[in-house]
């Protein structure tokens, strides 16, 4: 045998006991090489101040973030349409997107969320991402703690909490027994109210592994929500409730503007002409809008959802037979009254009579009154049609009119 071939058969020998072992001349790459480079890069415990900090599929994001940041790190829009669609200023309801990124031969599939908070309109990809699912069809994730979607074992919350910081804890537990989620509010980089959702699911070998990783920004609100705060902090006098929309609002502010604006379109649909309003006749006024809104009982209602607008429907219980109790009231004062009856309605002394007497008139609430109106994606409509339901709350019907 020549000296060529036994060096054939010594190559030949080598490579049966390689395959029998596993193992190469050239060592193969580890599939989990990706996941001891990003835990160098991502917290190594899990806390409230890095829950918006994950990795997908070859990057790293900060939630939440404008979805062009996915768009430039690989992902595509699966509707190409996509790239064309603008959203109004302050788009209150989401778009939803499913976005692709191939991977070889395997197509990754990630879902988002994508809202407009800003006062322009813009494109999709300048939106911003208010939600987002990371789960075994994205592809590679991971969040702080080194917590990988779909490897990550934890048959009880016990061994999830080695991957916390710790003294932290889960705001709610939802165990439904093949499946429980974890969820914890947190604040974004921006001081944005989010939550962060880790769903553990029962494998093929009944183990428990983390299944999927959602966030949520809570940065917009459903128009219904935002409709219901506002009345009921307007209604109520209470600018906590507007904090839950906005945390940097100057709320006091903004519920004291409301109600005087509140309380002289009141002044002026009843006839008068007034230039300003007295301390002692708004307080009086006051009264009376909280008198009636007590009893009003608002229930804000969905009607129709399109891509472009909100139909949106308020009913309430409002003072009955408003207008002929008020014109009795009126022409029993015009009969007693001694001056210039073309001044009457500028008239300060009277106006305050008017308003002792309307304080003293206990009204029936049993009427029932619906407003509607269409949210367009501007803040005006919201706001226009909030006053209107609250101007006519007050026994003004007949403003939609």
């Amino acid at each position: 045998m020549s000296h060529k071939a036994s060096i054939t058969i010594l190559l030949l020998s080598l490579l049966i006991i390689v395959s029998s072992v596993g193992c190469g001349l050239v060592k193969k790459k580890d599939s989990t090489d990706w996941q001891n480079e990003i835990r160098t890069q991502l917290p190594s415990k899990l806390s409230a101040g890095n829950m918006g900090q994950f990795y997908l599929q070859g990057a790293m994001y900060e939630f939440p973030t404008q979805l062009k940041s996915f768009l430039n790190n690989g992902w595509s829009y699966a509707n190409p349409k996509d790239a064309e669609v603008t959203l109004l200023p302050h788009t209150w309801y989401k778009y939803k997107v499913e976005l692709h990124q191939v991977v070889g031969t395997i197509t990754k599939i990630c879902y988002a969320d994508i809202f407009n908070n800003s006062k322009e309109q813009v494109k999709l990809e300048d939106a911003m991402v208010g939600r987002i699912v990371l789960d075994r069809y994205s592809g590679n994730s991971m969040v702080s703690g080194g917590i990988v979607v779909w490897e990550t074992r934890i048959p009880t919350e016990k061994e999830l909490y080695a991957y916390t910081d710790d003294g932290f804890a889960f705001d709610n537990v939802d165990d439904a027994g093949a499946y429980c989620n974890y969820t914890k509010s947190f604040k974004s980089k921006d001081g944005l109210k989010c939550t962060f959702t880790l769903q553990a699911k029962q494998n093929d070998e009944n183990e428990r592994v983390v299944s999927s990783i959602t966030l949520d920004c809570f940065f917009t609100l459903d128009p219904i929500e935002y409709v219901n705060i506002t009345i009921h902090a307007v209604a109520q006098n209470d600018p906590s409730l507007i904090l839950e929309i906005d945390e940097k609002a100057d709320a006091q502010n903004y519920i004291l503007s409301y109600r005087k604006q509140l309380a002289k379109s009141f002044i002026y649909y009843i006839g008068f002409d007034m230039e300003d309003l007295t301390d002692s006749q708004l307080n009086k006024v006051y009264a009376y809008m909280d008198k009636v809104y007590e009893k009003s009982a608002f229930q804000v209602n969905e009607k129709a959802v399109s891509t472009s607008s909100v139909d949106i429907s308020v009913s309430f219980h409002a003072p009955k037979d408003f207008d002929s109790t008020i014109q009795a009231i009126l022409q029993k004062m015009m009969s007693e009254y001694e001056g210039n009856p073309r001044k009457i309605s500028s008239e300060p002394a009277f106006l305050d009579s008017f308003l002792d007497e309307l304080l003293k008139t206990d009204f029936d609430y049993s009427f029932v009154y619906t407003t509607s109106f269409t949210y367009d994606g501007s803040i005006e409509s919201m706001d226009n049609g909030i006053s209107k339901t609250l101007i006519s709350t007050l026994g003004i019907y007949e403003y939609e009119k």
